[in-house]
């Protein structure tokens, strides 16, 4: 036995909602375009110089090259072939005409992925 469910369509008919390109929740209208507020491509890999940092925000290590990748507005992951053992790490991202833009990277999560490891972490300033 089969059930069939008939809607009628006027009975759905709502005139004044409009598609969310055009009205966004109250919410994100504040934060909407911050994702694009960087100057270097979301999404894209670029090569990075990055330098461990201890507690006290003081290099820890020997800088290394590494891929980094953004992942939100404040999330950013460094791709590399060996793990991160610093809480810290200083990344300095590339940008328009040269320059070179530090961002102090807070490391939350280290894992790894065939012979690379993600190092994910937040964002803290630049």
């Amino acid at each position: 036995m089969a059930t069939a469910i008939r809607f009628d369509a006027g009975q759905f008919d709502v005139p004044e909602v409009l598609p969310l390109r055009t009205q966004p929740h109250p919410r994100q209208r504040y934060l909407a375009g911050m994702e694009d507020a960087r100057r270097f491509a979301g999404g894209a890999r670029l090569t990075a110089e990055i330098t461990p940092l201890d507690e006290r925000l003081q290099p820890c290590g020997v800088a290394f090259a590494g891929d980094v990748e953004w992942r939100a507005a404040d999330t950013m992951t460094v791709w590399h072939a060996r793990p991160a053992r610093s809480p810290y790490l200083a990344v300095d991202v590339p940008c328009e005409g040269g320059n070179r833009q530090r961002i102090i990277l807070r490391v939350t999560q280290c894992e790894s992925f065939g012979l690379d490891y993600a190092i994910r972490g937040d964002v803290m300033g630049s």
